[in-house]
């Protein structure tokens, strides 16, 4: 493997990020156009579309700026992305993976472990294994393995691995972005897949990876604007917020009381270490996720980096769960109690879409809704808060009949969650183009000139949309179930690949046997890996267990240190990057 050394980044990075400044200012004033327009009484699915259409055409505009003809700047930003831009990118990749697990939701991980996970993730990559890529400079963590254990069958192994979780996640982030897109255009889901396909291409075709931290910023800023603002608006009105300091904190520990019974989801501050340590392996070692650090200036940025992109997560996911909060409290005392014939319009309205479902059933009318709570043993004609299982997205757009749903705030939300499942397709259909197009096919054949190398990554991109379209609209994969598999994979399969390269004395062979002995430790426990989140967590730190510990015992063999020990230490050291310079560029 080898880096680029071409340095046109600088100037590039300047004009893209005055596109994102300016498409951010756009998108500024289209949030008070569509408040005005709420105002007046403009019709309602106007208003609701504007937010998604506007979202996407800034996206669209900004990875166009994006575009470049070197090789350094498609798969590395050209070396020149600021930290504090870099930052924003991670935390909007975090936060599209974090924001579908948020309860209540039934099967998945307590709030606290969550939120503990989503740091411990962000701590691990800002300060070992993204510093560790961009010391390296090789483009991708296959990149970096196969340079640290030069054995194809390794690097063969290691590559199907990172393939299936950038899979995985592409999946799930043109789902969430397509589902969004639908509920606020009324599209058919087929159009919608069509469209979000078509903007990934628009992103991530013309400038690889810079289009993806651009994209990723812009995705950012909307996400923190359409959390924050209906909180600001509360504030500004007089109303009391959820919220520690600024509210009132009775009324968030309320909700987090109530928030398990609804739907049966998991208790929100129930601790789990094993889970907690899994799944902040994972999202440390996330193959998509890294990447970003290789477009650092130097590795010692990231540090800066991480701790901004810690609290930008922070603060938005804070804002998420006070508006989690607000409906929950909402619920708890306009429907729990009411007969399921007696709610609001808004609220068969979120259950038909599939946000808030009744008796275990979307309910589109009033009568759908009292046949099918009658079903249940044990009704007693009135709701109880286990009859009802709202999906955090309904709650955070206030399509329930606790909020006084205000459609301009709700289409500023449907825009940031397109955005978000946007930029984390985009980044991993880019993660996979470098690995086929950059790893694979190129180091296989040798020199190539650039633009036939920047041609080949980009074809792998449009076939990738395309191709996971398509998949979604076969199949329609749970988003949730999706980024969940890709973060149990990162930690059980990339993980102890990465502890190994920084263990002197591992040669490939040791790398190979370890990755072979967590992949047999995994196919023994298959049947925990689907008996639930916390048993596949189990499952998953044993087989990153045994793979590292073959990998260890295996190196315990040689008489002297390995041939890595040198890679190894001009890894760890100050100094220019191990890699030698991609002629290509």
């Amino acid at each position: 493997m080898t880096r680029d050394s071409s340095n046109d980044g600088p100037a590039q990075a300047q004009g893209v990020e005055g596109w994102t400044g300016f498409a951010l200012a756009a998108f500024a004033l289209a949030v008070g156009l569509i408040l005005l327009l709420d105002r007046i009484g403009v019709p309602l699915r106007l208003v609701g579309m504007l937010g998604p259409c506007l979202a996407l055409l800034g996206l669209g505009l900004v990875g166009l700026s994006a575009r470049t003809m070197r090789i350094s700047g498609f798969y590395a930003g050209a070396r020149a992305m600021p930290a504090l831009n870099m930052a924003l990118a991670a935390s909007a990749m975090i936060l599209a993976l974090v924001l579908p697990l948020l309860p209540p939701s039934s099967g998945q991980p307590g709030l606290a472990s969550l939120l503990a996970a989503a740091a411990g993730g962000l701590c691990l990559a800002g300060l070992v294994t993204g510093p560790m890529l961009r010391k390296s400079g090789a483009f991708s963590v296959i990149g970096l393995l196969a340079a640290r254990f030069p054995n194809p069958w390794l690097a063969g192994l290691c590559g199907l691995a990172a393939a299936a979780i950038a899979v995985l996640v592409a999946l799930a982030g043109i789902g969430l972005a397509a589902d969004m897109l639908a509920l606020a255009t009324g599209m058919s889901r087929s159009a919608a897949l069509g469209v979000v396909a078509a903007m990934v291409v628009l992103v991530t075709v013309p400038g690889g990876i810079s289009g993806v931290c651009w994209s990723a910023n812009g995705a950012a800023g909307l996400v923190l604007g359409a959390l924050l603002l209906p909180l600001a608006l509360r504030l500004a009105g007089h109303e009391t917020l959820p919220v520690p300091v600024l509210g009132d904190r009775a009324l968030l520990l309320a909700a987090l009381d109530r928030m398990a019974a609804f739907g049966n989801a998991a208790a929100p501050l129930a601790l789990s270490p094993i889970l907690i340590a899994v799944l902040a392996l994972g999202l440390g070692c996330l193959p998509l996720l890294l990447p970003l650090f290789a477009t650092l200036p130097q590795p010692g940025k990231a540090r800066r980096a991480m701790l901004t992109a810690l609290a930008v997560t922070g603060l938005a996911l804070a804002g998420g769960l006070a508006l989690i909060a607000i409906a929950i409290n909402g619920l708890d005392h306009g429907m729990v109690g009411s007969k399921p014939e007696l709610l609001t319009p808004a609220a068969y309205a979120a259950s038909a879409r599939g946000l808030l479902p009744l008796c275990g059933q979307d309910v589109a009318t009033p009568a759908l809704a009292r046949l099918a709570c009658a079903s249940l043993p044990g009704f007693g004609g009135v709701l109880r808060a286990q009859d009802i299982a709202p999906s955090n997205f309904a709650l955070m757009l206030g399509m329930t009949q606790s909020l006084d749903p205000q459609q301009a705030l709700a289409s500023l939300m449907v825009a940031a969650l397109v955005a978000l499942g946007l930029v984390l397709a985009a980044g991993s259909v880019q993660s996979l183009a470098t690995l086929v197009a950059h790893d694979g096919l190129y180091r296989g054949n040798g020199p190539a000139q650039t633009s036939r190398r920047l041609a080949l990554a980009r074809l792998v991109l449009i076939m990738a949309c395309a191709a996971l379209a398509a998949v979604q609209l076969r199949f329609a994969p749970d988003p949730r179930l999706m980024t969940g598999a890709a973060v149990l994979a990162s930690a059980a399969l990339v993980a102890p690949q990465l502890g190994l390269a920084l263990w002197p004395w591992a040669s490939a062979r040791d790398a190979l046997l370890a990755f072979v002995a967590g992949v047999i430790a995994l196919a023994f426990q298959a049947g925990a890996l689907q008996a639930g989140v916390e048993s596949a967590a189990h499952a998953v730190l044993l087989a990153a267990g045994a793979a590292l510990a073959t990998g260890f015992a295996a190196s315990l063999l040689h008489r002297g240190p390995g041939a890595g020990a040198a890679f190894v230490a001009a890894l760890l050291h100050r100094g220019p990057e191990v890699l030698p310079q991609d002629r290509g560029a």
